[in-house]
């Protein structure tokens, strides 16, 4: 029996930015509630975005920044921050090879970009990360637990970047997006970790997870769980990571429609 129904957010549960069938969701969300079903969006995306799209986020337990930090019903339960001295070696690393520029610190409450961030950088981030401060700097934050750093160089130096922060931060987990995009996280910190981190809490097995995901950074979570579902728009290596594909891909609610027929027998 499912006892925990674990989803990515963008290109898996949402149709786009904060749009999915709410109705449709609403009906399905009542269903699970009944039969005492738990659901977990996990996404990179910040907390306060991903609690802005459910009515009922005060209910739910949300992990964001991949994992980082877990918030359940509103309060911070997990954190997985990075140390100061790692921070500031990235950052020296990053202005000494002149890739500053497009960079984002994502903080416990907000995320920062620097005044000199390009507007296609900006905008790109965005539509994960929408609370927001620009600085002139990073050299003085308003807060100091800085869960992910996040940049997006020219495709050409994505490589290098790579390396170079890998070197620079032998401490800290280099991960590179399938979007072209860096983020550095803390050792360990994974969706598939965190998800095995809260069934442990709550006494749940792997057999009774569901877990849905379209992304590279989704792989060890659908590889954990027992009822594993890589989107129709996945790639193949995520879908050889899953159990099973979906019947649709994001934008038709494959999602919602595997949940409907598997677990409330629709």
């Amino acid at each position: 029996m499912i006892k925990l129904i674990a989803f990515d957010m963008d290109e898996t549960f949402m149709r786009g930015k904060g749009v999915y069938d709410r109705a449709r969701f609403s009906q399905i969300y009542a269903g699970l509630q009944e039969r005492g079903i738990q659901i977990l969006p996990i996404s990179g995306d910040q907390y306060a975005q991903i609690a802005s799209f459910f009515p009922m986020a005060d209910q739910l337990t949300i992990a964001s920044f991949n994992g980082s930090l877990v918030h359940d019903r509103g309060k911070l339960v997990k954190g997985s921050f990075l140390p100061e001295a790692d921070i500031q070696g990235a950052l020296r690393a990053l202005k000494d090879n002149h890739l500053e520029k497009n960079v984002m610190l994502a903080g416990e409450h907000y995320c920062y970009f620097r005044e000199d961030t390009t507007q296609d950088f900006h905008d790109h981030m965005d539509f994960y990360f929408s609370k927001f401060k620009v600085l002139p700097s990073f050299w003085s934050l308003p807060e100091q637990r800085v869960a992910e750093i996040c940049l997006r160089p020219p495709k050409e130096q994505l490589a290098e970047a790579a390396a170079i922060l890998t070197e620079a931060c032998p401490d800290l987990q280099v991960f590179v997006s399938g979007v072209g995009s860096i983020d550095l996280l803390l050792p360990g910190v994974s969706k598939g970790r965190t998800l095995k981190w809260l069934a442990g809490k709550r006494g749940i097995k792997a057999s009774e997870i569901m877990a849905f995901g379209d992304g590279l950074n989704d792989v060890e979570m659908l590889q954990f769980a027992g009822q594993s579902y890589a989107m129709q728009n996945a790639s193949d290596q995520v879908k050889s990571a899953a159990k099973h594909v979906t019947r649709y891909d994001y934008r038709h609610d494959g999602v919602l429609d595997v949940i409907e027929r598997e677990v409330l027998n629709k």
